[in-house]
């Protein structure tokens, strides 16, 4: 009896002996410690996640494409992704420093700093519907682009940097434009000025999105391998993307998809 209890006792310490180790060998494979541990975001009030519907008014960074943390979302942002495969990057080490309502030179003048202050190994950089919406020049936000990369790139040499386009903006007018509430909203908050009100050029705004998005590729082409341009305006989004609250922000499933999009033209998907 004392011989069987013995035996037992011996086998169950050397199968959950075995269980720990071949889990720590699989975890281990999983893991990619070469993945970043801190990253920023810069941008605007789509990666704040703006209005992604009725009971998330506002800014909701944790729901955002880039930096965003909700479990519950389905999200499944960048920092998500990377925390998935790296345990070491955590969630105060990863800043959204976008502001609602940005445009390119206060990416320069206000984000730039702070995010050069974090050491970020891992920067996401999507500004420009506001600068289409109202109009910034072009040549204007070419050099403050430049700046900003020259910035980055000569204080933080290592560190990934992914540029993305601004969507395709002028879409909203084809699949809403029909949408009463959507027009009386757009109308009402003088929503998009240069695209979305009575006396908007809509074939010189999607134009102008066009050229700043030539301009985005050729600032990341110039700056080397640790540069990427990501490319989600052709992606033809719909309603079901669009924040029913505002009839412009992108809501759960525009955050979602502009996620994916971004991970998946970026530096680490495998």
């Amino acid at each position: 009896m004392k011989k069987s209890a013995l035996f037992l006792i011996s086998f169950v310490l050397i199968t959950s002996s075995l269980v720990s180790i071949s889990g720590a060998v699989w975890w281990g494979w999983w893991y990619d410690y070469s993945l970043p541990k801190i990253m920023s975001a810069m941008g605007d009030s789509m990666t704040q996640a703006v209005n992604v519907d009725f009971a998330s008014l506002g800014v909701n960074p944790e729901n955002s494409w880039s930096t965003g943390y909700s479990p519950i979302d389905f999200v499944f942002s960048h920092f998500e992704r990377i925390r998935f495969r790296n345990p070491l990057m955590r969630r105060e080490n990863a800043y959204n420093n976008a502001v609602d309502g940005a445009r390119i030179h206060g990416v320069l003048t206000d984000q730039l700093p702070e995010t050069l202050s974090q050491g970020p190994e891992y920067v996401t950089i999507l500004i420009g519907s506001n600068d289409a919406c109202h109009g910034t020049d072009l040549g204007r936000y070419e050099e403050d682009y430049r700046s900003i990369m020259d910035q980055l790139t000569t204080q933080l040499p290592d560190t990934k940097i992914l540029l993305v386009s601004a969507p395709d903006i002028a879409r909203l007018v084809s699949i809403l434009g029909r949408n009463s509430f959507c027009h009386y909203i757009w109308k009402t908050y003088n929503v998009c000025p240069k695209l979305l009100q009575d006396d908007s050029d809509v074939e010189a705004f999607k134009q102008y999105v066009i050229d700043m998005n030539a301009i985005i590729m050729d600032v990341a082409n110039d700056y080397g391998d640790n540069a990427r341009y990501v490319d989600i305006y052709h992606y033809p989004f719909g309603p079901e993307h669009v924040s029913d609250v505002d009839c412009f922000h992108p809501d759960l499933s525009g955050q979602r998809k502009l996620s994916e999009l971004a991970w998946n033209a970026g530096f680490f998907a495998s």
